[in-house]
């Protein structure tokens, strides 16, 4: 009985805690289990971070990453505690496992069931890492009010898409490295290499979307046509590569704003001498992508 008595005073401090805006994570390396406040998920994800031992909490910026399909935190966070530290921001890697979120609820942010029905917004991944980011901006003792995200590989799938289903008031800025798959805002092929079956999807959500602070991230070397490649029909429509359907995708939605007359923020940076690889390309992105 006493230790439930504890156990409840705990539970009560930790919420009040949380309201006064005290930070519930630690500085350095670290991780939590995240459980979404929604009856649309049973899901729980372990979201692994690091948070700078030096600085002023209140004023970190905080930054998201999504691994790609080796669905390897580890080295994400050995590789941006650095910049973190130097930069003085908080950084974030939810983990989504291959057995709760394969392809269908990662890459593709599990717009369609298993029998390819679209769900609604609600039940897909997407709002599951609204709910997430929110979470992180309230209980982390940062004063942002939005996030950056940035995605390599099957991570760089998931933001792209994020970016066009999603209009979230969380993200700031989203930078996307080296997708192998894109969602080309076209009526000729359906989810999830175009938008033919989702009517969600319209010319005010892509208004949108173009308007957007997006950085799109292709390797110069990424045009090895490797085992794990998507290589059906339909990918191979928008590029032999990685680089070729980067840049497809990229003219194909310049040149949309363009005849409509809409702005257009999003930005290709290339970078040289690298192939597929999330440690260097993370890199880049951590010194030359974040700001502005």
């Amino acid at each position: 009985m006493k230790n439930r008595v504890n156990f409840l005073v705990l539970v009560v401090l930790f919420v009040f805690l949380g309201a006064l805006g005290v930070e519930r994570y630690p500085a350095g390396k670290g991780n939590f289990e995240y459980i979404a406040p929604s009856a649309e998920f049973s899901d729980t994800i372990k979201v692994f971070y690091y948070i700078p031992e030096n600085g002023e909490r209140t004023q970190m910026s905080v930054v998201i990453g999504f691994h790609g399909n080796d669905r390897d935190c580890s080295y994400w966070i050995d590789t941006w505690k650095e910049y973190a530290e130097r930069d003085s921001f908080m950084f974030f890697i939810p983990w989504f496992t291959h057995e709760s979120f394969p392809t269908r609820r990662y890459q593709e942010v599990g717009a369609k069931d298993t029998e390819g029905h679209v769900l609604p917004k609600s039940s897909r991944t997407t709002a599951l890492v609204d709910s997430l980011i929110y979470h992180i901006l309230t209980a982390s003792g940062t004063d942002a009010k939005a996030v950056t995200i940035y995605g390599h590989s099957a991570g760089g799938q998931f933001v792209h898409r994020f970016m066009l289903m999603n209009n979230s008031p969380f993200v700031e800025k989203a930078i996307i490295g080296n997708p192998g798959w894109f969602t080309f805002p076209t009526m000729e092929e359906n989810y999830s290499y175009g938008i033919k079956d989702l009517p969600e999807i319209d010319a005010q959500r892509l208004r949108s979307m173009c308007g957007k602070n997006v950085v799109l991230q292709l390797a110069e070397g990424d045009t090895i046509r490797e085992s794990f490649l998507r290589k059906t029909p339909e990918a191979d429509r928008q590029g032999r590569n990685r680089l070729e359907r980067g840049n497809n995708f990229f003219d194909t939605l310049q040149k949309m704003a363009d005849e409509n007359g809409w702005e257009f923020n999003w930005r290709r940076v290339y970078v040289p001498e690298i192939g597929h690889d999330a440690v260097s390309m993370s890199c880049h992105a951590a010194q030359h992508l974040l700001y502005p």
